[in-house]
């Protein structure tokens, strides 16, 4: 295996498989076992509402979480204010 050196954590996430998913009707996680249809996010605060519920799940995980935010901000076409 190849020893990479990553500068920072950031590189770190990005290199990590993806595990958030969207397509055209669905936001997909867990390897597509947990499915949210896309039509349940309008705005900022049904992802807040959202990820409130997936905390909630023992299976996710932190950065699955980050890249959940991250996507449906980018589909919803709002920006993350925090890097």
């Amino acid at each position: 295996m190849k020893n990479i050196k990553l500068r920072t954590l950031k590189d770190a996430y990005i290199k990590a498989e993806s595990t958030v998913e969207i397509d055209d009707t669905f936001v997909s996680m867990n390897g597509g076992r947990y499915r949210i249809d896309l039509n349940e996010f309008k705005n900022a605060m049904d992802i807040v509402n959202w990820t409130h519920h997936l905390c909630e799940k023992s299976w996710i995980e932190r950065a699955t979480i980050s890249e959940f935010i991250e996507k449906l901000c980018r589909y919803i076409g709002k920006k993350l204010y925090v890097d």
